[in-house]
């Protein structure tokens, strides 16, 4: 997910770069350290944890317990810090970069305003379970794939047309235009 919502992001900074202003590049800025963040707890998660677990499972649930709230068995030092960063990493990014995407008018802007509200959502859903909160990211992942579907879309439109360039019987090889 951090690689591909990595590219992804960047496609639509890209695309609207010059008219979202300083809303827009500081969102993107913020939700690509966000998915740096991600990424590197994931790979942790994936790779690391499983060779440690029986030898000591404290830190194991200590480091899994990170993005909970809830503190675990072991002090973890700085990466305590870790959690309330990606939230705000990803809260602030998405709601910059949703202002910057309805002030830039180049995608459409019913999708940023979803991006802006879905942003925000985590703070509304907060009460809930843990478990329950993850919900909360449904929208901001179908916001972005509105984003990357309108821009996939503004792509297609900007492409030329393809005629065929099979010979028709008594044609020449080349096209009059390369001879």
């Amino acid at each position: 997910m951090p690689l591909f919502g990595l590219l992804g992001l960047t496609a639509l900074h890209t695309r609207q770069a010059g008219a979202a202003g300083w809303p827009g590049v500081t969102g993107y800025i913020l939700l690509s350290l966000w998915l740096i963040l991600v990424a590197a707890f994931t790979f942790v998660e994936a790779f690391i944890l499983p060779l440690i677990a029986a030898s000591s499972p404290g830190f194991v649930q200590s480091f899994l317990e990170l993005f909970s709230g809830r503190p675990g068995e072991m002090d973890l030092g700085v990466l305590a810090a870790a959690g309330p960063l990606s939230g705000l990493l990803y809260m602030l990014g998405g709601l910059l970069f949703g202002l910057g995407t309805v002030q830039a008018r180049v995608l459409p802007r019913p999708a940023g305003v979803s991006l802006t509200v879905s942003a925000l959502l985590p703070v509304v859903v907060s009460v809930l379970p843990h478990a329950m909160q993850r919900v909360a990211a449904v929208p901001m992942g179908l916001s972005l794939a509105w984003l990357g579907y309108a821009l996939w879309q503004d792509c297609q439109a900007d492409l030329p047309a393809v005629t065929s360039l099979a010979r028709q019987p008594g044609e020449a090889s080349l096209p009059e235009a390369l001879r």
